[in-house]
């Protein structure tokens, strides 16, 4: 864990010194000709940018195309060893090279924590006020694509711990606080994303102007909770930029879904289990003790069409999402596989409860189902 020096001051100053100049930082494997131009090896970075997004896509597509070969139903119904350890090994192999790939993309996000010490630095000396920065997470990995993204947020955030969020030395003494402030910014990598915390040990956020608001706006907050002299905490969910995953693809009447593998707990048979109806709109399944709320899928994409299930063996799929649960109706299990994950476009951009779509080995298109949206918009987690 690294230990900066850090004094508060006008943070603003020491962001236009690094604003000018963030977007051009070059390493020093960059510069191999010392004649070249800064434009120059900016040109040379993105034409090399550009062929691995090209590398990226053929890759996609060859995935795609593995799966439409295992998936027919010709290749199938071929009992042959020696085939099927073909097939076997070009699918490790082009999992192999799917995995270094999309690596290319990936860098620590040591970079951004490095900046941010910089600017730390160049103001340690603009006032008296002491402050110990602590930085963990700096291996963690991130979409070259993300790191300007979340540069100038983090940096906003660590601005107002210091000029807002931190006590005088002689107030965090009376509260049996050290004399030394303390900022802490850690990352870590969660299933599909990547947590940025920046935490403080300052005063915490004002209890009296939040209650205020949040009566302006309507919000009933409970009157017990108190926030002050507990330092503040926040934290950036940062998705991490899938190009394929490892989906289960079900089916519901006829339509296909893909859920990401490890957002799938477990599945149920309802053919011995029975449903608890709560309200019009809600039922939940006691699954060992535990009661899972149960949605239909038109519920979790607010659509309004008719769903003509099956019923031949009515089945449900547990999600698991920070701890909480829930259950989606479905007819049949397809089966996992390696999925290629394409954007939506268009009027699906704006889609509730999916972030994607792919196409199946069959030929047909899968949604992808986002469990974190899922989970945020229903507001619900097994409870016991």
């Amino acid at each position: 864990m690294d230990r900066k020096e850090l004094s508060t001051g006008s943070i603003q100053e020491g962001l236009q010194n690094h604003e000018d100049c963030k977007n051009t930082i070059l390493s020093v494997e960059d510069i191999k000709d010392p004649d070249l131009t800064v434009a120059q090896l900016l040109e040379e970075k993105k034409v090399v940018s550009e062929k691995l997004s090209t590398l990226l896509e053929l890759v996609g597509e060859l995935v795609i195309a593995e799966s439409n070969i295992t998936q027919h139903p010709t290749i199938k119904s071929i009992k042959n060893e020696s085939l099927n350890s073909t097939l076997s090994r070009f699918h490790k192999i082009l999992i192999d090279l799917q995995d270094v790939a999309f690596s290319t993309r990936m860098i620590p996000i040591s970079g951004v924590f490095k900046k941010i010490s910089g600017i730390v630095h160049e103001l340690q000396n603009q006032s008296d006020i002491k402050v110990l920065l602590h930085t963990s997470g700096e291996d963690t990995e991130i979409d070259k694509s993300r790191v300007d993204l979340i540069f100038e947020p983090i940096v906003y955030i660590l601005k107002n711990s210091i000029e807002y969020g931190l006590e005088s030395s002689d107030k965090r003494l009376s509260n049996g606080k050290s004399e030394i402030k303390n900022i802490y910014l850690s990352a870590r990598q969660s299933i599909n994303e990547v947590l940025v915390t920046v935490r403080d040990d300052g005063h915490g956020l004002d209890r009296r102007k939040i209650l205020e608001k949040a009566k302006q706006n309507g919000i009933i907050i409970d009157d017990s909770i108190r926030l002050t002299n507990q330092g503040t905490t926040f934290v950036l969910r940062i998705p991490i930029s899938l190009g394929t995953m490892e989906g289960t693809v079900v089916r519901i009447g006829i339509k296909y879904f893909t859920i990401q593998t490890v957002e799938l707990r477990e599945f149920v048979s309802l053919r011995d289990k029975k449903e608890i109806e709560l309200d019009k709109d809600q039922n939940v399944l006691d699954i060992r003790g535990t009661f899972v709320p149960i949605f239909n899928i038109n519920q979790i994409l607010n659509h309004k069409e008719s769903i003509e299930y099956d019923n031949k063996d009515p089945l449900i799929i547990v999600l698991e999402y920070e701890k909480k649960l829930l259950g989606i109706r479905v007819d049949e299990i397809i089966g996992s596989q390696n999925v290629v994950i394409k954007p939506l476009i268009g009027i699906m951009e704006q889609a509730q409860g999916v972030n994607g779509f792919t196409i199946l080995g069959n030929g047909n298109v899968s949604l992808i189902l986002d469990a974190k949206s899922i989970f945020s918009k229903q507001e619900i987690s097994g409870v016991k």
